[in-house]
């Protein structure tokens, strides 16, 4: 199963002699590469940026899940895993830095165990939180706990606990943030107007510049739901739409593509003219 892809590369997991290992493939299943580090009895590859993959392995010693980084091959593979945890996954990567969770906590990487940072939100208390997307000098992810009353809540970071950014704002009761460029955010958020459903969501840097995606849909389509999947330098946003159309269900792989206008203006202000959304069913 591909789980993320980055330029030429993707990355997962497939069976092999009934365990789960992470692999990595550019293109084809010939190109396959079992990224399963030495030890490790199961592994999965979840995210892929800047030439690194990154996931997790079960310990076969210990027992534990412990996030791993690689650079192509089994034996490149760095445990990520900080001092003082026992389980951590990494979901994330820009070629830099690396971002997942550990005992709970957000945490950022910069290619060892020992550089991990705990992102855990100050102001959010009891809880947990995790990074799920980096890019620039930015991380992103979601936290819940006493600072969000327990709703799940988009959060933005650079590169410290104090530095979280709640990007939940009242009109939604929950959302998530999946990846960034280093300045535009992406997710969704549930939308209390429209019965809870998720919409897919932008970003600039705090809760009060959050943009609704599906807005932008065309409307010979009934949406139902909608997600922001992943963000690339260019500002180009992709994701997938649900909804009904003459009757049918259906599921379109969405791109919301940032055409070039004056750099003077932002992305909100062309969000109307500027953006344009190709459909693909699948």
């Amino acid at each position: 199963m591909v789980m993320s892809t980055s330029g030429s590369q993707q990355v997962g997991y497939a069976d092999l002699n009934g365990a789960g290992h992470a692999f990595l493939w550019t293109g084809s299943a010939q190109s396959a590469v079992d990224l399963s580090p030495a030890g490790a009895e199961i592994s999965e590859a979840w995210g892929a940026g800047g030439g690194q993959q990154v996931g997790w392995g079960k310990v076969t010693a210990t027992g534990a899940l412990d996030s791993f980084l690689w650079t192509g091959t089994a034996a490149s593979a760095v445990d990520l895993t900080p001092a003082g945890h026992s389980n951590s996954t990494a979901y994330g990567t820009d070629g830099v830095h690396q971002v997942g969770s550990a005992g709970g906590d957000a945490f950022v990487w910069s290619g060892t165990a020992a550089s991990g940072v705990d992102l855990h939100p100050t102001w959010l208390g009891y809880g947990n939180s995790i990074a799920y997307g980096a890019g620039g000098n930015q991380q992103v992810g979601r936290a819940s706990g006493g600072g969000t009353g327990g709703a799940t809540h988009a959060v933005l970071w650079t590169g410290t606990a104090a530095s979280a950014v709640d990007l939940n704002s009242a009109a939604f009761n929950s959302s998530e943030a999946f990846a960034t460029n280093g300045v535009i955010q992406v997710g969704y958020g549930n939308v209390i107007a429209d019965n809870h459903a998720p919409h897919a969501l932008m970003w600039e840097g705090t809760a009060a510049s959050v943009f609704d995606l599906q807005a932008l849909l065309p409307s010979n389509v009934s949406w139902t739901r909608s997600y922001a999947e992943t963000i690339d330098p260019a500002g180009d946003i992709f994701g997938y739409a649900y909804g009904t159309q003459n009757g049918n269900n259906v599921t379109y792989a969405v791109e919301w593509a940032n055409t070039p206008e004056p750099a003077s203006l932002s992305i909100f202000a062309i969000a109307g003219a500027g953006l344009l959304i190709r459909r693909r069913r699948r």
